[in-house]
């Protein structure tokens, strides 16, 4: 069918659409007239004319105190993406009021996010937030928002920085985040940071392919000093600038994103989002009745009488950059324009409720360490999200839409300024860009063909508004009773309900295999955050773990990394299960033998079977040596005997600390291996004590002086001695007896933050709060030839070793170490050490519980 779209300069514009697809309704504009002007005095212009009681503008309303609201839909401690910048609850924010404020809209009620039917809608697609700390702020909650949806559904988080992207596996939903703070590229020239203004391909090959983009950016265009990203401005002729007013840099930095979008992203198949400025309250002369020099202690929003400079009176000269930009684009861009009602929440900043400030720091809010730029989470971004749902969802009707200030250029870059915009529930992402057209005798997909006549008519502004609906739906509501969607407003304005959608169920999860040694990797995987977990138990509950890996004992305040799991990409690690390892140790003999780090896995076996034992069936018997733990119900006993290196040094009982007096005879063993003899299970371990960053010391023959040694490669010695080591084995341990020998491979170290791009002056392990998400990261910590000195030995040996290869796996977990929540030399650091990282900081032994428990489960598994 041919439908008349619209005349000017006696062009007469035809739309050619099957009537399958969609039906066009004109709607005629109405006369003008403003709308209710509710909080503060608006930034947003209402010409809505009177007989446009629909009228809602999203941006414009004010913030209510909801006493009947519900919880909120996550919690600083089930969702497995906030980071300790944005953890209030975690870090100990007293109050909570924050969280019961919601939005609402003038003369309507703001759709309510829903995140199963986000899942359903992106199935298979890829959302991305580009820009700074603030859009990570948003990309964490609305990834929280969706895992709240759905928190039994496997998902997946890889990081490798400047991207970080969350995958909810089972819809193919990614939800994504770009580091790029300024959008365009900083290029490295002769070793200064040049911020090149009219640069964008590096930083954009990342955001090819996504389906719905967001950006934003501004803040960091007016860093100085110290936080300064750049040393120098510059552009591709060759010019350079030590600096220029930030507002021209920000108008031309900003250009350059905007003629990237338009060149290269089809709005056919991309959708794109800008947000506005995220404003600050660091003065308190910007709001009346202020508790403190800035957003510490305060509890509610503005109301009344905020100042302009905070964002509520009039528009930023940021903002004033991002609508002109705006305007004069091609691309249809949304403003999701969060700022005036972002300005009002001045109680919903971190303020010293932040892991980025220590427990002195918290306690001394007015020496000035406070964060009111970033926002709590959960908190105000997730009402950012609900815009952002209900912008891609929900669509504005342009009727009614008057005179006012508008950012539509030549794309919809609309504000919803005016007061003639009615909420409409779209049809699923996939539907929203179907169809084509016919102009001027070109055929051309839908949404170019909308925009084109737009551009022709001036049809934003003008008699003509369209209202897109899926035909073939409408021909379903004739067959079925109309159904409406819970959108209720409060006064007389409409909001025309979502059109009705068919919500398929998500896909079953793909069945995982049960493990089986013989076919499953176990170094193949990915860690995986789970809040709900129920500890198994914790060095307050288990009475045997040593000080020096008691963590959250010595005052560490931090509890995260206990509630990551490790998940194998193709197989079911099953659970660690206390009475069936009782069972199969029943009249049995375990012994671990090794370092250290032997005796944190030890210690960790210990209390996951302790947890299972009553306390009178159970004793505890610890020497310099050797350490029993016996369960006599069971006639079990559970062993570690120490033996750093395995075989014979002169450090093996009275402990030398410098690794210069230490000698090893490589080919001695049995002072050490008689203590082995008649256990069932052998579990070794020995690799830190070889590192040590010198020649190794080493001598022949049964230990009887350090006269006479050699000095040998770290590498070349372990060969040696893992030899000596395996011979013994091979000698004395008989396979048909039932006797199950493991070795448990290296435990990597964290000594070099550079190798994971940690915080900046960050020291080694210090203040690491998650785990390095890169795929297949590798860092320093782990020596690849020492770890072939044991694949080779394993290999050529005639009793059947079975290794436990944690080593892949620890390599993420550069959170889990104990850091300076520890011990030297049998006594707790003090206050004064733990300020002094970089002397005391301890990346090798590991928290108990934590990552040790892991390496159990995957022993467990063998077993």
């Amino acid at each position: 069918m041919m439908l008349p779209f619209c005349r000017k300069s006696g062009v007469l514009a035809v739309v050619l659409v099957s009537s399958s697809v969609l039906l066009l309704h004109a709607i005629s504009s109405l006369p003008a007239a403003s709308a209710l002007s509710v909080g503060l005095a608006r930034r947003h212009r209402h010409d809505a004319t009177p007989g446009l009681a629909a009228g809602c503008d999203v941006f414009s309303g004010g913030w209510v105190l909801d006493d009947t609201a519900s919880a909120a839909a996550y919690t600083g401690y089930n969702c497995p993406l906030i980071d300790a910048e944005f953890n209030c609850q975690l870090y100990g924010r007293p109050d909570s009021d924050y969280l019961r404020y919601r939005w609402k809209p003038a003369g309507c009620e703001l759709p309510r996010f829903d995140g199963a039917d986000f899942l359903t809608r992106m199935k298979g697609k890829t959302v991305m937030f580009v820009g700074d700390s603030l859009g990570r702020n948003q990309w964490e909650s609305l990834v929280c928002l969706l895992h709240a949806a759905a928190p039994q559904s496997p998902a997946q988080l890889v990081s490798a920085d400047p991207l970080y992207t969350y995958k909810f596996l089972e819809y193919g939903v990614t939800v994504s985040f770009h580091r790029a703070p300024y959008l365009v590229d900083i290029d490295a020239v002769q070793g200064k940071r040049v911020l090149m203004l009219d640069d964008v391909a590096e930083n954009a090959e990342a955001w090819r392919g996504a389906d719905v983009l967001s950006f934003n950016s501004g803040h960091w265009w007016t860093h100085t000093g110290s936080m300064q990203g750049w040393d120098y401005m510059g552009d591709s002729s060759g010019r350079y600038y030590e600096d220029m007013d930030r507002t021209v840099a920000f108008q031309r930095g900003l250009t350059t994103w905007a003629n990237w979008v338009d060149l290269n992203v089809d709005p056919a198949k991309t959708r794109v989002f800008f947000q506005s400025m995220s404003p600050t309250h660091y003065s308190s002369k910007e709001w009346p009745n202020p508790v403190s020099k800035n957003c510490y202690g305060e509890t509610a929003p503005v109301t009344t009488g905020l100042n302009a400079t905070a964002g509520g009176g009039q528009v930023s000269g940021q903002d004033q950059v991002i609508q002109a930009v705006l305007r004069g684009m091609k691309s249809p861009v949304r403003l999701l324009d969060i700022t005036a009602l972002s300005a009002m929440r001045k109680d919903a900043h971190p303020s010293v409720y932040s892991g980025d400030f220590s427990p002195a720091q918290r306690a001394n809010p007015g020496a000035g360490s406070v964060d009111c730029s970033h926002w709590c989470l959960p908190g105000l971004p997730d009402t950012w999200n609900q815009l952002f749902y209900t912008l891609l969802f929900y669509k504005y009707d342009e009727a009614g839409e008057g005179a006012g200030p508008s950012v539509s250029g030549r794309g919809d870059h609309r504000r919803a300024r005016s007061g003639g915009h009615h909420l409409h529930r779209g049809p699923p992402l996939t539907h929203w860009y179907s169809g084509t057209c016919t102009a001027h005798g070109s055929e051309l997909p839908l949404m170019n063909c909308i925009a084109r006549f737009k551009h022709i008519c001036n049809c934003c502004a003008c008699e003509l508004g369209i209202v897109l609906v899926l035909f073939s739906e409408i021909m379903e509501k004739k067959k079925e009773p109309a159904k409406t969607a819970s959108l209720q407003a409060r006064s007389s304005t409409k909001v025309t309900p979502p059109l009705e959608t068919k919500v398929m169920p998500p896909p079953p999860s793909p069945e995982k295999t049960t493990f089986d040694p013989s076919r499953c990797s176990v170094t193949e995987g990915y860690w995986a955050y789970n809040r709900s977990k129920k500890l198994p138990y914790t060095d307050l509950t288990c009475p045997f773990i040593d000080r020096q890996v008691s963590c959250q004992r010595n005052g560490r305040p931090d509890s995260d990394y206990l509630y990551w799991d490790w998940h194998l990409d193709d197989c079911s690690l099953p659970r660690f299960d206390p009475v069936a390892v009782l069972e199969k140790l029943r009249g049995k003999r375990m012994l671990f033998v090794g370092d250290s780090l032997q005796m944190g896995q030890w210690l960790s076996f210990v209390c996951l079977v302790n947890s299972a034992v009553p306390y009178t069936a159970r004793s505890m018997e610890r020497t310099t040596t050797l350490s029993v733990f016996t369960v006599t119900e069971y006639n079990a006993t559970i062993e570690f005997y120490w033996a750093p290196y395995l075989v014979e040094s002169n450090s093996d009982r009275n402990i030398r600390l410098g690794a210069d007096g230490r000698v090893l005879h490589v080919d001695a063993i049995e002072l050490h291996a008689k203590h082995w003899k008649g256990a069932d299970i052998l579990v070794f371990d020995s690799y830190v004590w070889w590192m040590t960053g010198s020649r190794i010391k080493a001598v022949w023959g049964s230990f009887g002086g350090d006269d006479g040694y050699e000095e040998l490669d770290a590498w070349v010695a372990f060969h040696l001695g893992l030899k000596t080591w395996a011979n013994w084995v091979d000698a004395n341990v008989e396979p048909a007896s039932g006797t199950r020998v493991f070795f448990t491979s290296i435990s990597t170290t964290h000594l070099r933050s550079e190798d994971w791009g940690g915080r900046p002056g960050g020291i080694r392990c210090h203040n690491e709060t998650r785990p390095i998400e890169r795929r297949g990261y590798w860092g320093s910590g782990a020596d690849r030839r020492m770890m072939e000195v044991v694949a080779g030995v394993l290999a050529r040996m005639r009793v059947p070793v079975t290794l436990l290869n944690v080593t892949q796996l620890t390599e993420h977990r550069v959170d889990a170490h104990v850091s300076v929540y520890t011990e030297t030399g049998g006594q707790l650091l003090t206050a004064a050490q733990r300020a002094d990282p970089a002397t005391y900081t301890d990346c090798i032994h590991w928290c108990v519980p934590g990552v040790p428990d892991t390496w159990n489960q995957i022993l467990y598994a063998h077993l």
